[in-house]
């Protein structure tokens, strides 16, 4: 299976939000898929095969992802009144793209 013949969705639970995965690799029983930032919360899973439709889960817990935005850590953790400091957020979810942040 070609990975351009495939979208993957997240959706949230309460039909708010729905963002489209970048689909990295795809064989006949795994797709790989790049995250991108994203709000806080339960999403379900999607999979469509272009010309096929969409793709039916085994049990419905099987296609529920948490989306987990946390930040750990914050350094330096005081600063100076007149600003300048540079400080350093540490968590995850962040991407590797400033822009995507």
């Amino acid at each position: 299976m070609n990975k351009s013949n495939v979208n993957v969705f997240l959706k949230g639970l309460d039909n708010s939000r729905r963002y489209q995965l970048r689909v990295l690799e795809v064989n006949d029983t795994r797709i790989k898929v790049g995250l991108s930032g994203g709000l806080t919360g339960y999403y379900e899973v999607q999979v469509e095969i272009k010309g096929k439709g969409f793709v039916k889960a085994s049990t419905d817990e099987s296609v529920k992802f948490y989306y987990a935005n946390t930040i750990e850590s914050i350094l330096p953790s005081e600063g100076s009144y007149f600003g300048g400091r540079e400080i350093q957020i540490n968590g995850n979810s962040f991407s590797s793209d400033i822009n995507e942040n």
